[in-house]
């Protein structure tokens, strides 16, 4: 007896476990999709009712319910199906609210007889086979009326049914497992209950319980209300597990079993290194909407440019290019221009080489741009590179692409002043271009700045030996 001793302390443990895990996790998860369940049925319901296809019930708050009981599942004549169908899903609507506000959702009070009805709810209807070909009569009913909404023309109903069809289903499926993990539970509670309530105190041996089949059963029966109390079942199938696990030559194989299906298992919780390197990616991809704006802005600029090369020019101007084409002299574009650097606060003036300046600005955009693609070779190859290969990239092209920018507006501004006011009116205006390359390239400073506080704040916290990973 000592093994069966220790099989029972296992089992009362194990059981003790599983129970707390209903209660907590299972069952308030159970009652929730009851909820969720009674709030589709009710769309799904007013849809056939909006189409005429069922009718209000008249007596549907006459009926006063105690327990859950299941609709009628028995055969109808063609000529009864309207009338009968619209009766029977009214009151599985009221069974639905019983249980949502009535009903309660704990391992002590769902009993095996209450999972059998709850169950039987559940099973109603056949979502997964809401079909007029079903065997199951109520089914086949609410899948003739779905067909006729699937056989119309309007798109906003056929959807509204699909979906509903397709959530009650999942919910359904989902609430079954619950249940079987809570008839689990109640199946071997209540064989553990026989076994110390009837078998250890009655000292019933293996030879007893190995002998004839009816004695066994007789013998328990004999002893059990008094010992199990009012109320419980006698319930003889789950008798002959007991017996099948007392004296088969699986018999421990069949115990350790019991035990594995109630040992409730605990998620370990994996730790990783905290990953900021999205961050770093993200600027990436902030940095690579300024690339077709940029591209824009050049665009207008040598527009502007070739307007004020073809402007009509002085008998001077005209000399001036002569003697320079004669000399061989470059006929690049220099333009001086006066623009307010950021980075130092101060107003410069400088001499631009235009065709450079455009040679340059159209790279810098394109190389920026290709950060927007992410089948690019640019972006494939930073999205291998290590982290501070991206970050030395994004200092570089971020300047590079700031510098453009804050030329871009003198330049405007000079051809302007080099034009008769006439012709002033014909030079396109970039200013908006400028703003959104400088939102641009702020937000990406920004996010990359982000990036940098967070790995120098995890650096100090591991100099500190404070454990940064997080869990999975």
């Amino acid at each position: 007896m000592e093994d069966a001793d220790t099989f029972l302390s296992d089992l009362e443990g194990v059981l003790n476990n599983y129970r707390e895990y209903l209660n907590t996790k299972e069952l308030p998860e159970l009652k929730e999709h009851f909820l969720l369940y009674k709030s589709v049925f009710d769309g799904f319901t007013s849809l056939l009712l909006k189409k005429g296809l069922i009718t209000e019930d008249p007596y549907k708050y006459d009926e006063k319910i105690s327990e859950v009981k299941a609709p009628s599942k028995h055969p109808v004549t063609d000529s009864e199906k309207g009338g009968e169908i619209s009766q029977r899903l009214s009151q599985f609507e009221r069974q639905l609210d019983f249980l949502n506000h009535f009903f309660q959702f704990s391992v002590d009070f769902m009993t095996l007889p209450r999972i059998k009805d709850i169950t039987s709810i559940v099973r109603w209807i056949n979502w997964d086979n809401l079909s007029s070909a079903s065997t199951e009569v109520n089914t086949q009913i609410l899948g003739e009326i779905a067909d006729k909404i699937k056989q119309g023309t309007d798109p906003m109903s056929i959807s509204i049914l699909t979906d509903s069809i397709k959530k009650l289903n999942s919910m359904s499926k989902h609430m079954l497992s619950i249940l079987k993990k809570v008839s689990a539970y109640q199946r071997e509670k209540y064989k553990f209950d026989v076994r110390s309530n009837i078998l250890v105190p009655l000292s019933i041996t293996q030879e007893q319980i190995a002998g004839n089949e009816n004695d066994f059963f007789r013998l328990v029966k004999n002893n059990f209300r008094q010992k199990m109390g009012e109320g419980v079942p006698f319930i003889k199938s789950l008798l002959m597990e007991i017996r099948a696990e007392e004296i088969s030559p699986e018999k421990e194989e069949l115990k350790k079993e019991i035990l594995k299906k109630l040992e409730v298992k605990k998620k370990v919780k994996k730790k990783k290194k905290v990953n900021y390197r999205p961050l770093v990616m993200e600027s990436l991809k902030i940095l690579s909407s300024a690339g077709p704006v940029l591209n824009d802005a050049l665009n207008k600029i040598q527009e502007n440019s070739r307007l004020l090369q073809s402007r009509n020019l002085t008998f001077g101007e005209k000399f001036r290019i002569w003697i320079m084409n004669l000399s061989g002299k470059s006929k690049n574009s220099v333009y001086e221009i006066e623009y307010f650097d950021e980075m130092t606060s101060v107003q410069k003036r400088t001499k631009i080489d235009f065709d450079a300046f455009l040679e340059q600005g159209f790279k810098e955009a394109r190389i920026i741009s290709a950060l927007g693609n992410k089948v690019s070779a640019t972006w494939q190859k930073l999205e291998k590179a290590p982290e501070e290969t991206i970050l030395t990239f994004l200092d570089k092209h971020i300047a590079a692409a700031r510098n453009i920018s804050l030329k871009l507006d003198p330049l405007n501004v000079y051809f302007k002043s080099e034009l008769s006011p006439a012709e002033r009116n014909r030079i396109r205006g970039i200013k908006l271009e400028v703003s959104s390359i400088k939102s641009s390239l702020q937000k990406a400073h920004k996010k990359r700045l982000e990036y940098v506080s967070r790995m120098e704040e995890m650096t100090q916290m591991e100099k500190l030996g404070i454990d940064t990973s997080e869990e999975e």
